[in-house]
C-alpha cells in the first residue's frame, strides 16, 4: 500500500448540506468524528491518524464492519502505528453493514534538506505536516542553507517525531597572521576581507624624528593582539586590534657635499 494524503485530515467534506468534521492528526486536535446517516446509508468516518482500537470502535458504532491487519503497512503522513490509509475513504456513502478496511502507517521516507535554503526547507516541512525546529550555527556552508538535519534523510518519519534543521550563519573567513604588522596594514587587509576593524587599547601614535643627516627614526602602532582570537570569523564581524609601539630607522642620502657620520 502507498498512500500520501498530506492534507486529507485538515479538510471538511460536504454531503447534501451536511458537514463532516475530519479527524485531527499530528499536532492539531480537532473535533471527534461523528457518525452521519442518510437514509439507509452511512457516511464513512475518516479514521486516518487514529489508533486501531479507536478506529474499530468508531466504525462499529456507525453500523459498519471493521477489517484490519497490521500487514501490509502503508507509507503515510500519519503517525507511525496509527491508521495510515482506509478503504473506502472517509466521507464516502456506503450501505449499513459495509466493511471498512484500515491499514497501519509506517510513516514515510524523510527527504534530504541539505543544501536547501532554511526558509524553503521549513516551508516544505510544514507542507509535509512536520514541525521543523531551526537551529542556526556558524558553519562553512553558505549562509542561510541547511547543512545538517536530524533524523537524516531516507529514515521512516512522520509528524509524530521532531525534525531539526541546522542552518548555517555564513561562510568562514580565515584571518591571516596579524601580530607585528603595522596597524594600518592590518586594517586594510581585514577590510578587504569584508570585516569591520576597531582599535582596542595600546600605543596609537605615529611620528618621526631626525637623529643624523642620514637617519630618521619613525614610530607607529603595530598589532599586539586581536579579539576574537579565533582564526575563522564571518563577514561583517568586528575585529578589535590591540597595539604596541613599533618603530624603524630610515636611511636617507646626505645633503649635497656632506657625508653620513
Amino acid at each position: 500500500m502507498f498512500a500520501f494524503r498530506p492534507f486529507k485530515n485538515s479538510a471538511f467534506l460536504l454531503f447534501a448540506g451536511t458537514c463532516l468534521t475530519i479527524v485531527a492528526t499530528s499536532s492539531a486536535v480537532l473535533a471527534k468524528p461523528k457518525c452521519i446517516t442518510k437514509g439507509g446509508e452511512r457516511v464513512v468516518p475518516n479514521i486516518l491518524g487514529l489508533k486501531e482500537n479507536q478506529a474499530s470502535s468508531l466504525i462499529k458504532a456507525c453500523g459498519l464492519l471493521w477489517s484490519y491487519s497490521p500487514n501490509p503497512q502503508t507509507q503515510s503522513y500519519e503517525a507511525i502505528g496509527t491508521i495510515g490509509d482506509q478503504e473506502p475513504d472517509g466521507g464516502m456513502l456506503v450501505k449499513k453493514g459495509s466493511t471498512v478496511r484500515g491499514f497501519l502507517s509506517k510513516g514515510f521516507f524523510l527527504p534530504s534538506f541539505i543544501g536547501w535554503k532554511g526558509a524553503m526547507a521549513q516551508k516544505w516541512a510544514a507542507d509535509l505536516r512536520l514541525g521543523a525546529k531551526i537551529i542556526t550555527k556558524r558553519n562553512a556552508a553558505p549562509k542561510g542553507t541547511v547543512f545538517a538535519q536530524k533524523p537524516s534523510n531516507a529514515e521512516f518519519f512522520n509528524s509524530g517525531l521532531p525534525l531539526t534543521l541546522h542552518v548555517s550563519e555564513g561562510l568562514w573567513i580565515k584571518i591571516p597572521k596579524l601580530k607585528g604588522l603595522r596597524y594600518n596594514q592590518a586594517m586594510k587587509l581585514l577590510e578587504k576581507l569584508k570585516l569591520k576593524v576597531v582599535h582596542g587599547n595600546g600605543f596609537f601614535e605615529w611620528g618621526r624624528k631626525s637623529y643624523t643627516i642620514c637617519e630618521i627614526s619613525i614610530w607607529f602602532p603595530i598589532v599586539s593582539s586581536r579579539t576574537p582570537p579565533a582564526s575563522r570569523v564571518f563577514e561583517n564581524d568586528v575585529i578589535t586590534l590591540n597595539t604596541a609601539k613599533g618603530g624603524d630607522v630610515l636611511f636617507v642620502p646626505p645633503p649635497k657635499g656632506k657625508l653620513c657620520p
